[in-house]
């Protein structure tokens, strides 16, 4: 009986060993090596609202496009300590990203084990090393959603009104963050249903107490979310989600994929496999179960409903922990616990294909805006620049009706500025910004020696256009490199 206590110990020290080594690997790829490449559009933005002194960082972030002034505001403090480089303004996302783990590791060892719970951070690493380098606050949202639901689990196990208390306050201001995190805050709440239902020292009232505090936490953000309400025209322009699409994105199709794969060769090669279903007390597997559905299911409802499409993977990221902690409780129920091993290794290896390639670099984001700038700052001397706005803020011309909103559309160039002439380009090439296009032309081609479009790769309508209309007047396009989903065109007239 020793003999097998301590076989079993020694496989446990092992097991661990294993899986913490391709969470160490699985991070370093994923989450620090993107942290120096190009910002990305939306980061841009990031970089935007944060020029200027804290007030005016804060007030622009509540302003024209709703912004979490909590995270801008901490953006704003780190770039004043360290600057303005990628690295800087991505290292408050990456700092919570780290404390997020940490408080879901905690979560997993309390509702399953210790292995178990560095298998859910190895899966969700996996479903979420975006947020760890991105410079948005959605990694600060994920920590807070995540230690919030610790605390409300250690309130319902202890019954301390302080510990709710707590869940509270982090659950408000995960709300500041994104109020569409808000998600997490009703897993609690559901979560904390069940269990009073079921046992726990916490009490019907004390329930309603901690929820109006709650919801006295989370009223002063009324007013900013009015103002994001007048932009909702930005989600009602992509088209609803379909079944297929809610489920690929409840269950990843690299993660289901991977599971598998691996549960088939621990069949083939290892003697004595076999799965039963893992133990686990009901309200464990209710939160779980809660966590990894809730936010996909009310966001996909919610779009098909409404016509408001907030199906989007940063949106329902917030059911990341809750998918990590159920795939650890299902990878627990193999045997031998070899299988385990094989299975989190599967997962690891197919995120490292799926986001980091067999390239030796990594970028965070496949717009690659900086070497897009710079190749077209090199190439334009005293050339005029045509640059398409990314944004779905900028649908028409409209979009540029005063020097902020300008602005705005083209944050690219804020973070990456460009010297000469520069002509916006609506995100959306109507028939509209087309006679405004044509009618620019002579200000474009001004003496004839050429001029630059920079825009996204699958958004191919002005250079198709540009091509056809300046054909006849000797004009050939050429691009300037591979920039990821950017492109970067000059245009030049053939010699005679």
């Amino acid at each position: 009986m020793a003999a097998n206590k301590q076989a079993l110990s020694s496989i446990s020290v092992y097991e661990n060993f294993a899986v913490g080594i391709t969470l160490v690997v699985l991070s370093i790829r994923l989450c620090l090596m993107p942290i120096g490449s190009s910002l990305s559009l939306d980061e841009t933005g990031t970089f935007w609202v944060i020029q200027g002194s804290l007030p005016q960082t804060v007030a622009r972030a509540q302003s024209l496009s709703p912004q979490s002034g909590l995270y801008m505001a901490i953006v704003w403090m780190f770039q004043a300590a360290l600057g303005s480089s990628e690295v800087a303004l991505r290292l408050p996302s990456l700092m919570a990203y780290s404390l997020g783990g940490v408080m879901l590791y905690r979560i997993g060892k309390r509702l399953l084990d210790i292995p178990s719970a560095l298998t859910a951070l190895v899966v969700f690493v996996a479903l979420t090393s975006r947020c760890a380098c991105d410079a948005r606050p959605y990694a600060l949202a994920l920590f807070l959603g995540i230690a919030a639901t610790w605390y409300v689990i250690r309130w319902l196990d202890r019954g301390n009104l302080s510990d709710g208390s707590l869940f509270a306050i982090l659950s408000a201001l995960t709300v500041y963050c994104h109020f569409l995190f808000g998600t997490m805050a009703i897993v609690s709440l559901l979560y904390a249903v069940f269990r009073i239902r079921f046992g726990s020292p916490v009490t019907w009232y004390h329930l309603a107490v901690v929820t109006m505090l709650l919801i006295l936490c989370v009223a002063p953000l009324t007013p900013q979310l009015l103002v994001a309400s007048t932009v909702r025209s930005i989600w009602s322009s992509h088209p609803a989600p379909s079944l297929s699409d809610l489920f690929e994105n409840v269950a990843p199709p690299f993660l289901a994929v991977s599971v598998l794969s691996g549960a088939l060769a621990c069949a083939v090669l290892l003697p004595g496999f076999r799965y039963f279903r893992a133990a686990t007390r009901s309200g464990d597997l209710i939160l779980m179960l809660l966590g990894a559905g809730t936010a996909p299911l009310l966001l996909f409802f919610v779009s098909r409903i409404t016509g408001l499409n907030i199906f989007q993977t940063r949106y329902f990221s917030s059911a990341a922990p809750g998918i990590a902690l159920l795939t650890a409780w299902a990878i627990r129920g193999f045997e031998p616990r070899r299988a385990r091993i094989v299975l989190t290794f599967a997962i690891a290896f197919s995120a490292l294909l799926v986001q980091g390639g067999v390239q030796l670099k990594v970028r965070h984001d496949r717009e690659n805006w900086r070497d897009a700038i710079a190749a077209a700052r090199a190439a334009s001397g005293n050339m005029p620049i045509l640059v398409r706005s990314g944004f779905d803020e900028a649908p028409d011309p409209k979009s540029y009706s005063g020097p902020s909103n300008a602005r705005l559309v083209l944050t690219p160039l804020v973070a990456y500025p460009l010297t000469g002439r520069v002509i916006r380009l609506p995100n959306r090439a109507s028939p509209q910004a087309f006679r405004d296009l044509d009618a620019a032309i002579p200000e474009v081609l001004g003496k004839g020696g050429g001029f630059l479009l920079v825009s996204s790769w699958d958004e191919t309508a002005y250079l198709n256009w540009l091509e056809g209309r300046l054909y006849t007047a000797g004009f050939r396009s050429r691009s300037l490199g591979d920039f990821g989903a950017l492109s970067v065109h000059v245009f030049e007239r053939l010699a005679r």
